[in-house]
């Protein structure tokens, strides 16, 4: 099915996790957003401020380190029964740690991100996403001048899932990837029935404590930080909040306090376990976790990520012994480094076992 160059797809409303006034992170840190366009994809980098339709003028100073001192070195350890046992007290003190600290405060002083303009192809997509070793970018709009939403992973398994399922041959699939626009992916969600993903946000001067409650009830990975400019009005994409770097943050600031978490994560109901009583019908002894072997197909793995709104899968041999995890991030290796790219293939001979380089590994820790 060939992409129809004059279609556009209205993003959906955004949902403002929140209202601030203007915010000026961006005068005092080294920022550099690479806008990758359909005209020059590997082009149009702006280094100083984070990408804007027109650049600010701010003056705002900002002096903070990675490792930043605390406002307040004591917090109240008392709850309504009384004394709080040590794990509870840290967790106590790491909230008031991030409420005192904004969602902007977690990037270093100097960093770099690249945004895809919905006219790029997903080809060019994907190629810088390899190139970079990136698993995620914000949207924009260049036509309304506006932030569009993010393209992830799950965007590209919906286009696998596509293809698999509607094209006639391998060769038309491919034929037709070549031109296939960002923007048109939510005409492959209304095809596959997929809901399109909500446009969450928040406003990086915000605690950070709000963006981490947004990022649980939303059940998403990444949060994007928008901005206004307070000439234009239009939106600025500060950077994407993402749970690595809130992790990396608190453990980096919160030390102490994290060696006194000391519970387990089951008695914590963190984590899928296996049900020892799974509901009548059912054929998986590892009921409610999904599992593959090394014979199952991509494909088969990639119904799991799309229909389970999952990001890994253990691959069990038949004595349910854990061989590897083939993982959503292996889907696009697999494209990557396959002459033919099939997703007929079993994962025993797909590319999830030639190890990955370091750019992609570490990008694997920002996606998880």
């Amino acid at each position: 099915m060939a992409d129809d160059p004059s279609s556009t797809v209205e993003p959906a409303p955004l949902q403002d996790a929140t209202s601030s006034g203007p915010f000026s992170p961006t005068s005092a840190v080294a920022a550099t957003a690479t806008l990758v366009t359909a005209n020059s994809p590997n082009q149009s980098t702006a280094t100083g401020n984070v990408m804007s339709p027109t650049t600010p003028r701010r003056h705002t100073s900002r002096r903070f380190s990675q490792k930043r001192g605390r406002s307040n070195s004591s917090f109240n350890t008392l709850g309504s029964g009384g004394h709080l046992d040590p794990h509870h007290e840290a967790l106590q003190k790491i909230r008031q740690f991030l409420k005192g600290r904004s969602a902007f405060d977690v990037f270093p002083l100097s960093y770099r991100f690249i945004i895809f303009d919905t006219k790029l192809t997903v080809k060019h997509a994907l190629a810088t996403m390899n190139q970079h070793g990136i698993v995620s970018a914000p949207l924009y709009d260049s036509k309304q001048w506006k932030f569009a939403g993010m393209l992830t992973l799950i965007d590209i398994i919906h286009l696998i899932q596509f293809y698999y399922l509607k094209a006639e041959t391998f060769e038309t699939a491919t034929s037709d990837v070549e031109t296939f626009k960002i923007e048109s992916l939510r005409n492959i969600e209304k095809d596959l029935s997929v809901p399109p993903p909500p446009l969450y946000f928040i406003h990086p001067s915000r605690p950070l404590f709000e963006a981490c409650k947004l990022l649980i009830q939303s059940h998403a990975r990444r949060l994007p930080l928008i901005d206004l400019d307070s000439e234009s009005g239009l939106e600025l994409i500060v950077s994407v909040l993402t749970q690595y770097r809130v992790l990396k943050f608190v453990s980096t600031n919160c030390a102490k306090e994290i060696s006194a978490l000391n519970y387990s994560l089951r008695s914590l109901g963190i984590g899928t376990y296996v049900d020892p009583k799974p509901p009548a019908g059912t054929d998986n002894p590892y009921y409610p976790i999904a599992t593959a072997s090394m014979e199952s197909t991509v494909f088969n793995v990639v119904n799991m990520f799309s229909e389970l709104g999952i990001s890994a899968v253990p691959i069990l041999d038949e004595n349910g012994v854990v061989l590897n995890i083939y993982e959503a991030l292996d889907v696009t290796e697999t494209t990557h480094y396959s002459q033919s790219a099939s997703t007929n293939g079993m994962l025993s001979t797909s590319s999830s076992q030639t190890p990955l380089p370091p750019q992609a590994e570490s990008a694997k820790e920002i996606e998880e």
